[in-house]
């Protein structure tokens, strides 16, 4: 359905509701003030009929007086006696007339009440003239006459006391009407606004209630709102203000829902942005921290290689200087180490160079065949200068001739090997012996070289290979805790494993073993 005509079909409006409850309300006002109108009329109807039951009363009790003074004026010969009775026809008359008066004021007409007592006016009339002429009469005096006077008077008497008796009556009537009239207002007096209390009172309940249950469906709706919770579609039952309310709740929560959406759809694609910026920023991360990390191995690497030459160069110069009498061929021979060994630093020194042009920092390694057993002569070459001028003798079981073919870089694996060498002559001492030893297999070849040292404790085998990792023996010895790092990255450079082992007091011996190429 269209919402237009969804809302008018509610529409049942607040104020309808309020005007219908006045009309009640004035309904119930206008009885209660008609009642009173009512009421009032009635009592000022038997307040009139009370007044003129009153007055005919006093009227027929002065004619009933006036007549039995007029009797004893006529007794006694008092004089005045024409002039009273004309005065008791005129109280007649008036009786009378107030007779057809009170017919007149009931708006009835002369019920069968009015006409008795006319006719007992008129009775009444005619029996005082008949009394008044016996009164009159010549044998008035006389006993014949006084019986006639007794017996008219009698008669006279008789019906004005009917009369007297009859308008006590009324008067009595109409007091007791006026206490139930009395009786009738006080309760209508109490009754009506009562009754319009009570209707009044259902009248807000039903409203209040009409209320109150839409607004806690609204309530409880803005409350399932706020927690996220979907209000659509709400109904309430009730004024059609409320129910547009609804309908204004439910265009919120649609309104909501599709900002909802759009915010959470723009949520997930800024989230998406920031996983992949995030990825790239840690990609990016992890990659510098590769470039340090390879830059400062190989700075550590190539500083500790770059000691070795230095150290070879500088001790076959000194040996040179301190023998005076050393042969031309002993000083060619050093020359030789020196020329070697600054070629080695050149290679070094370019490797550098290279690694400082290159983006990602990594040192990239030759792969190319060399024979190992001739590296291992070559190292041993190298080496014996240092060690000569540390004072420690290289003993090697190398024999002449070709050995197995590695795939790789020789001039590192040379530093590898020149590094094992050097760290073995730095705690074999003076007078220390460094053996080297090599052995071939099938698939490997194997490398091991040994001082006689004073050996490493079991606790400290597998962390010799970390990088600054020093003994305690080797912190008072001196050097960088490099050598064997430097050593064991080179054996996993060209696929070779290798592992320390040593008994306290008896040496060191570290073993490479490296593939052999088919």
């Amino acid at each position: 359905m269209p919402l237009a005509l969804s809302t008018i079909s509610l529409r049942r409006p607040f104020w309808q509701a309020l005007a219908g409850a006045g009309v009640l309300m004035v309904l119930a006002l206008s009885a209660m003030a008609l009642s009173l109108a009512l009421s009032l009329g009635g009592a000022g109807r038997l307040l009139d009929r009370l007044s003129r039951s009153q007055n005919q009363l006093a009227m027929v009790t002065r004619i009933e007086a006036d007549v039995s003074r007029l009797r004893t004026d006529v007794a006694t010969g008092a004089t005045g006696q024409p002039q009273a009775a004309s005065e008791i026809v005129r109280q007649l008359a008036d009786y009378r007339q107030s007779i057809v008066a009170e017919a007149a004021a009931t708006g009835q007409g002369v019920g069968k009440g009015q006409t008795e007592e006319l006719a007992n006016a008129e009775r009444l009339a005619r029996l005082f003239e008949a009394l008044r002429g016996d009164m009159l009469a010549a044998d008035a005096n006389e006993d014949g006459g006084k019986a006639r006077v007794r017996a008219a008077q009698g008669r006279f008497d008789d019906l004005a006391g009917q009369i007297i008796a009859r308008e006590r009556l009324e008067t009595a009537n109409a007091i007791d009407a006026m206490r139930q009239l009395r009786g009738t207002m006080t309760v209508l007096g109490v009754a009506i606004p009562l009754l319009v209390a009570v209707f009044c009172a259902a009248g807000a309940g039903v409203m209040l209630a009409s209320m109150l249950r839409p607004l806690r469906v609204l309530e409880d709706a803005a409350r399932r709102a706020g927690q996220g919770e979907r209000i659509s579609p709400l109904q309430v039952d009730g004024f059609a203000e409320f129910q547009e309310l609804a309908l204004a709740f439910n265009r919120m929560d649609d309104q909501i829902r599709a900002q909802r959406r759009a915010l959470s759809d723009v949520n997930r694609g800024l989230e998406a942005e920031v996983a992949e910026r995030t990825r790239d920023i840690e990609a990016g991360r992890r990659k510098l921290a590769e470039i340090d990390r390879t830059r400062r191995l190989f700075y550590s690497q190539i500083g500790h290689e770059l000691r070795t030459p230095v150290t070879v160069i500088r001790g076959e110069a000194e040996i040179a200087l301190r023998d005076g009498t050393a042969s031309p061929e002993m000083l060619r021979e050093a020359l030789e180490h020196v020329v070697a060994n600054g070629g080695f630093l050149q290679r070094r020194l370019e490797d550098m160079l290279a690694l400082a042009r290159s983006e990602d920092g990594k040192l990239v390694l030759s792969t190319e065949r060399f024979d190992l057993q001739d590296l291992l002569r070559e190292t041993t070459r190298l080496a014996e200068p240092y060690l000569r001028s540390s004072g420690a003798k290289l003993v090697s079981s190398l024999s002449s001739g070709g050995g197995p073919i590695i795939v790789g870089d020789a001039s590192w694996m040379k530093q590898g090997l020149l590094a094992l060498v050097d760290n073995a002559a730095k705690f074999s001492g003076q007078a220390g012996e460094v053996r080297l030893s090599f052995r071939v297999g099938e698939t490997t070849a194997s490398i091991a070289v040994s001082d006689s040292g004073p050996g490493v404790d079991e606790a400290d085998l597998p962390f010799l290979f970390e990088s600054y990792y020093q003994t305690s023996v080797g912190r008072a010895r001196g050097g960088s805790g490099l050598g064997l790092a430097v050593a064991r990255w080179v054996a996993e450079q060209h696929g070779g494993v290798i592992s320390a082992e040593s008994n306290s007091g008896e040496g060191l011996t570290v073993r490479i073993e490296l593939p052999v190429a088919t």
